[in-house]
């Protein structure tokens, strides 16, 4: 539990499909990117305040679930995109609100010290958030959040991939137009082929990996390179799930 005068700040990147959103839902391989700007979740000892959450979002309904422990908190969601939608701010309230609840409940001591049991963490997010209608979600955009860069995920047999950017002289920049796009597959069933080291099981990863320093890089849209550090890479190889 938080003990008073206690915050806990929770910050996730935004994220975007570069291929397969659609073919995620069926099991597919899917390609996205998490970037800057990044959401931010505050708790801290309170009655059970909660701002910036809908009650009848996944994360607004993890917190009713668990009112026993929420109840004793306050809760604060800031989203950089001010609702605009299509960044990940739905995922995002819930892997904090999620991870948040691992921390102050009974057993945090035991998943600080083993990290996020990914399988649960999916099952549980398809528990709030799928009416069992349609498609159950895909659950991609929470794993590009948690691992950050370029992340190629299978829902089908639960492999996830980490991809560095390739490109020293290219750039690039996702720029909400206020649009939509009719539905669509993007390149996944034009077969190709994304790996460039062997796949990952989904398993516990340990807080180390996921929690690595990142200072914030400014309201941007996506990433820029930056010349001094070398390569786009750099930064979006931190761009993770960060707790402090």
């Amino acid at each position: 539990m938080l003990d008073a005068g206690d915050v806990l700040r929770l910050s996730v990147p935004s994220k975007s499909f570069f291929l397969g959103e659609y073919l995620a839902l069926e099991g597919g391989r899917t390609l996205l990117a998490a970037t800057l700007p990044r959401f931010e979740l505050r708790v801290l000892p309170g009655s059970g305040a909660v701002r910036g959450v809908e009650a009848g979002s996944p994360a607004g309904r993890l917190i009713t679930a668990h009112i026993g422990i929420f109840g004793s908190v306050d809760v604060e969601f800031f989203d950089p995109h001010a609702g605009v939608g299509g960044w990940g701010a739905s995922a995002a309230q819930f892997l904090m609100c999620y991870e948040a609840l691992e921390r102050i409940g009974e057993n945090s001591a035991h998943e600080q010290a083993a990290g996020i049991d990914l399988e649960r963490l999916l099952s549980v997010y398809v528990d709030v958030a799928w009416d069992g209608h349609g498609y159950a979600p895909s659950g991609a955009d929470i794993i590009a959040q948690i691992e950050g860069g370029i992340v190629e995920f299978t829902k089908a047999d639960r492999t996830v991939r980490k991809h560095g950017w390739p490109f020293d002289d290219l750039e690039f920049f996702f720029v909400p137009t206020g649009n939509t796009s009719p539905d669509f597959y993007g390149g996944e069933r034009q077969g190709s082929d994304f790996s460039n080291e062997a796949p990952v099981k989904l398993s516990r990863l340990g807080v180390p990996h996921l929690f690595r320093e990142c200072r914030h890089q400014g309201r941007q849209l996506g990433c820029r390179k930056d010349r001094r550090a070398g390569s786009i890479q750099k930064l979006l190889g931190t761009f993770t799930l960060q707790i402090r």
